[in-house]
């Protein structure tokens, strides 16, 4: 099996453990991965500090050139906002594909968080009440504000893209409105190698048990040379 270098972006006001079940995976199999912070982030994924919008392109992108020096071919994989920032790094360098995970596009989906919490009452559990609670109290308020702005500035780039893509979107996801993958489809020039919705998944895909089902096709996608486009 071909190896390639994988460069992994994590989300908006999070950190490297979203990624991380993908990385450890995509690791045995003999790829070289990088996960890259995003600037301003620690290891909560709290925001910690100001930056500028112009800093998350020029964090990833010096990522993406240090893993280049390594002369394999090099994929990119985005989740969330880190979808956003693999689109743009497609447009100003060129990896040979890129994965872009739950894209937000469309923001907030009151179903699937109702979804998870009838979920809890289900099964007398309390793990998305916690997970939600949580994340809700992570971040300052204004740094929503950073979020619209990070989003504006790369959110064009999708229309520039001219690599093969994988779009994949969590049906239940409580932060992307699945409109979000319908309307990445109208932004990308060309029709993505592959289109995927996750049925039983929240935002966090990689910790979900679709994740096998995700892997699976990950690798298919990364390892074919020709298109397998799906409708």
């Amino acid at each position: 099996m071909q190896p390639f270098g994988i460069l992994l972006i994590h989300g908006f006001g999070g950190g490297l453990w979203e990624l991380a079940p993908l990385e450890k995976e995509l690791v045995k199999l003999g790829h070289l991965c990088h996960s890259v912070r995003l600037p301003g982030h620690d290891e909560q994924g709290r925001i910690t500090s100001t930056v500028d919008v112009e800093d998350f392109g020029a964090t990833v992108l010096k990522a993406y050139d240090l893993l280049k020096k390594d002369r394999l071919p090099l994929v990119v994989i985005g989740f969330s906002m880190g979808a956003l920032l693999a689109a743009w790094l497609a447009t100003v360098r060129n990896p040979e594909k890129i994965i872009l995970i739950n894209t937000p596009i469309h923001i907030g989906q009151p179903n699937a968080v109702l979804h998870w919490l009838q979920q809890d009452w289900q099964h007398k559990d309390t793990k998305y009440t916690r997970i939600l609670i949580s994340n809700a109290f992570r971040q300052r308020p204004d740094r929503n504000l950073l979020f619209l702005a990070v989003r504006k500035r790369y959110l064009p780039a999708l229309q520039h893209v001219d690599v093969p893509v994988f779009l994949a979107q969590s049906f239940w996801d409580e932060t992307v409105q699945l409109r979000s993958i319908k309307k990445a489809l109208e932004y990308l020039p060309k029709p993505p190698e592959l289109v995927k919705h996750y049925a039983n998944s929240r935002h966090h895909l990689c910790d979900g048990p679709d994740f096998p089902l995700f892997l699976q096709d990950l690798l298919q996608f990364i390892e074919q040379p020709h298109s397998i486009r799906t409708p």
